[in-house]
């Protein structure tokens, strides 16, 4: 039987994409792919690492990564489910390829797109869904204090040569920080939402602008950290005002004169707080 002219196209076309597909499977350079991700990874940091134990072409054209593992200085730092990164395909005939990636890490989706080019300049947007602060093991084991949570928001990146920026807009909810130690006689704090304009380079991040919302009390902050080695030990410098609510102040009344928590009601800033110390150790204080 001799299929009519436009099914034979369609055939051709079906056929043609197959044995494409096949060969893209059969002959993928796998090797190469996972060496040229890996020096890639030691370009931007020399400290950094990345495990990739499998790598699989995707159709329309693409990767997969499994059983990633990226780690600093030898410490894993985040194992993501999986990676997808898909080029569009018309930038690759140009000197600025563009990209898409998708990845599923520490119980959240974080996807979004970037271009390099040929000067060493790159640059990508990323939208952060879902994440879960309780599985980034690297936060939790910097601090004594617990922190849980879900983290969502965009990411702005940009790199030339040594220089790397980064500039999120975060926003957490549902927030709690357990403390190892009470203050002011309370020992955990709950947020309905904490948000946050930051700045970050490689030695220093910007809190430009951030919020607090929640039971005990609203506020606002903002101020800078600076890194350190390790980076446990980096500087806290962050400055702020808070409100308190009904229940902070029947809380904190017990250790604190009732005078000085009523004070909020005598201008809108509220009450001055200032946040020092290191990420370790953080020291609060009323100022």
């Amino acid at each position: 039987m001799r299929l009519p002219g436009k099914y034979r196209i369609i055939a051709y076309i079906i056929y043609l994409t197959a044995v494409a597909g096949l060969f893209l499977f059969l002959l993928f350079p796998e090797d190469a792919v996972r060496d040229f991700i890996k020096r890639g990874v030691t370009r931007i940091d020399s400290n950094m690492r990345v495990d990739i134990s499998g790598i699989t072409p995707l159709f329309p054209p693409g990767v997969k990564f499994k059983g990633v593992s990226l780690l600093y200085k030898g410490k894993p730092v985040a194992k993501p489910d999986y990676i997808r990164i898909r080029p569009r395909l018309l930038s690759l005939i140009g000197n600025s390829p563009r990209f898409f990636l998708k990845a599923g890490v520490f119980g959240g989706v974080i996807q979004g797109n970037g271009k390099l080019a040929e000067t060493g300049k790159g640059e990508g947007d990323i939208r952060i869904s879902g994440l879960e602060l309780e599985k980034i093991n690297e936060l939790n084991g910097l601090s004594k204090h617990r922190i849980t949570g879900r983290m969502d928001g965009n990411v702005k990146i940009s790199t030339q040569g040594d220089d790397f920026n980064v500039h999120p807009d975060m926003t957490l909810s549902d927030l709690v920080v357990t403390l190892k130690e009470p203050v002011f006689g309370m020992q955990r704090f709950q947020f309905d939402t904490a948000k946050a304009d930051l700045s970050i380079t490689l030695r220093r991040m910007e809190i430009k602008a951030g919020t607090l919302e929640g039971e005990m009390f609203d506020g606002e902050f903002s101020g800078d950290i600076l890194f350190k080695e390790p980076f446990k030990d980096s500087i806290l410098n962050l400055k702020g005002s808070i409100r308190p609510q009904a229940a902070f102040i029947k809380q904190a009344g017990k250790t604190l004169p009732i005078d000085i928590l009523m004070k909020k009601e005598s201008g809108e800033k509220g009450l001055p707080v200032r946040l020092r110390g290191t990420i370790q150790d953080p020291q609060i204080s009323l100022r």
